[in-house]
């Protein structure tokens, strides 16, 4: 009897489950029990949190985001949160979640996503160090942008002069081509952001209205600023290296005593942060269990810094640890008389009044506590984690750690800034500022010499370019030679009029075909061209922002220690939606493309021209 070929497939497919299910089965039990015995170990350490664990469950929460499973990813989210209750992602996550319900959870589950984001040292350095190197390239954007709508505007001005010299005493071809590519020799040679921004300060600021000095001078002034007194972000240089030792104790204060972070402690040069590193060392080694060399360096600390509770609580802890509670409250009544408004120091001293039956001043001790916010510390420990936990450690809070970034800032000689923008800026820090102080100063020396009527203007008619050698003046008019020779053998003020008209629609036409490609190509690159400064300043900022954001997914400078997990979908749909929203305002904006000018450089009448007609008055 033949069997079906549909019934031969289900057979086969129940025979090769059967062979490898045992397979498939021990590799979930083996991945399940080690994650069962990661989590044991970091917790019998006195871990806080287990962040790998919750990296993990995010990560699984937004595949079956993506997969369509929800009631499965918010189980996920809250198996993350659990795990590490400073973990701010599953918050914004869920809040986005509980947004497409219009639940008012959204609202509670995004101001704790907030608050954790901005509570802990490590998630504000992270937030401080992505903005300050946001801001600074999207500053480089927007500049790049409103120097190429200047350069579109003012460099033919100059090629015109460069062109009539060149064709006057060289009679050469393409005199054009040739002057626009002089001009642009010194951005090849140097190219960078300011070089960008001093050349189009030199060559255009004495074409330039009010309102593009303004924008230019605004452009400037971060990237002089910066030059002259970068050296105070030493701080935030601080945070970002991952060597530094602001970076190696802020993550001393959670992790559960890594070998490899006490061997980069112990190698890093302290300078006078040597008290700190003590405490830092001290703190890792009680986590592992090894109380004596635990207790050295709390003492080496103490000898150090004679007033430092934090020293006092965390080497009573050494005591309580190891059963010899007499010892331990000595080290926290120490610590009381110097913060006695502390509550790990509380919570501790009612441990130990505990142990040695003292249940009067225990309770007085707990209800202290209490007061003075135990239960917010509670609450920053993983599930479970507080099973293992009799009395806290007391750890560095978030401003003691910036107090450590500014004297580490002292010994830390590289530049975090320096590093990340010279690629675009491809001069020194300080050398870019007298640069762009240098060409402001020629620029201001450069109008005072140059006289008015030796530049180019625009022919008052069709506002084609014009110079004082290739213009002619009609009345009250300067005009350019098509423009002149156009009318040059009409008489009638009417033939004369309808002459110029029908010359200038035809220069506006050509002209409006020609700027339409070139100012298109960026957002914001149009308005700027054509005058309008507040919206292409709007433009190009959202252009910017935007950009990046879509190219970092979130964070330009990434946490070295965050598992590599997909990125919630809001981070590309946000981004791609503002540029989509950046190119639609520019191809649809229609008043850029008037072309209408915006102001006309009459030529000033020169002192020689003045002078005869003063004379021909007095013969007169």
């Amino acid at each position: 009897m033949k069997v079906a070929p549909i019934r031969q497939l289900a057979i086969c497919l129940v025979a090769l489950f059967a062979l490898f299910a045992p397979d498939v089965c021990s590799a979930k039990n083996s991945k399940a029990e080690n994650i069962a015995a990661y989590r044991h170990t970091q917790l019998s350490r006195g871990a806080r949190a287990l962040p790998v664990l919750a990296q993990l469950e995010y990560s699984e929460a937004l595949e079956f985001l993506r997969q369509g499973d929800r009631a499965t990813a918010e189980q996920r989210l809250e198996s993350a949160m659990s795990l590490d209750p400073g973990f701010a992602d599953p918050h914004f996550t869920m809040a986005g979640l509980k947004l497409r319900d219009f639940s008012f959870d959204a609202a509670v589950y995004l101001i704790e996503g907030v608050t954790l984001a901005t509570r802990d040292f490590h998630t504000q350095g992270r937030l401080v160090i992505n903005f300050m190197t946001f801001v600074p390239y999207v500053l480089i954007l927007v500049s790049l942008i409103f120097c190429i709508a200047m350069a579109i505007r003012y460099l033919p001005f100059g090629a015109h002069r460069i062109k009539e010299f060149i064709e006057n005493r060289m009679s050469a071809l393409l005199a054009g081509p040739s002057a626009i590519m002089l001009l642009l020799v010194p951005l090849v040679v140097f190219p960078g952001i300011i070089t960008a921004l001093a050349y189009v300060t030199i060559t255009c600021w004495m074409f330039m209205y009010r309102r593009e000095r303004f924008v230019l001078l605004m452009l400037i002034t971060p990237f002089v600023l910066y030059g002259l007194f970068g050296s105070l972000l030493g701080p935030i240089t601080s945070i970002a290296d991952p060597k530094s030792m602001t970076s190696l104790i802020s993550r001393a204060n959670h992790d559960p005593g890594s070998v490899e972070l006490i061997e980069a402690i112990e190698q890093t040069s302290a300078g006078e942060l040597e008290p700190e590193k003590d405490m830092a060392l001290g703190l890792l080694y009680q986590r592992r269990g090894d109380y004596v060399t635990a207790a050295d360096h709390f003492f080496r600390t103490i000898s150090r810094k004679k007033h430092l509770a934090m020293a006092y609580i965390n080497l009573g802890n050494v005591y309580f640890m190891q059963g010899d509670y007499a010892k331990a409250l000595e080290g926290y009544r120490k610590s009381e008389g110097i913060e006695p408004l502390d509550p790990v120091c509380q919570h501790a001293l009612a441990q130990a009044y505990i142990r040695e039956l003292l249940m009067k001043e225990s309770s007085k001790s707990l209800q202290l506590a209490s007061a003075l916010g135990i239960d917010n510390i509670r609450k920053s420990y993983a599930e479970g984690a507080l099973d293992n936990v009799a009395v806290f450690p007391k750890t560095y809070s978030p401003m003691e750690m910036w107090r450590i970034a500014m004297r580490d800032s002292g010994t830390n000689s590289a530049n975090y800034f320096d590093e990340a923008l010279s690629p675009f800026m491809r001069f020194p820090r300080t050398a870019s500022a007298w640069i762009l102080i240098g060409a402001l100063i020629a620029t201001f020396i450069l109008s005072a010499i140059i006289k008015p009527w030796k530049l180019t203007f625009q022919c008052s008619n069709c506002g084609s370019l014009a110079c004082e050698g290739c213009s002619s003046d009609s009345g009250d008019m300067s005009l350019c030679r098509e423009c002149a020779s156009a009318i040059e053998h009409a008489s009638s003020e009417k033939v004369i009029a309808a002459l110029l008209r029908q010359k200038r629609h035809s220069s506006l036409v050509s002209r409006r075909r020609s700027a339409r490609f070139a100012t298109m190509l960026l957002p914001g690159v149009q308005h700027f061209s054509y005058g309008r400064m507040s919206r292409g300043f709007t433009l190009a900022t959202l252009f910017a922002v935007s950009a990046l954001e879509l190219f970092a997914r979130g964070y330009i400078v990434p946490d070295e220690h965050m598992l590599i997990f997909g990125k919630a979908p809001w981070k590309l749909i946000l981004p791609a939606a503002g540029l989509l929203l950046a190119y639609l305002s520019t191809f649809l904006s229609r008043q850029g493309m008037d072309l209408r000018d915006r102001k006309v450089k009459k030529r000033s009448q020169r002192p020689e021209k003045k002078n005869d007609e003063k004379k021909a008055v007095r013969a007169a």
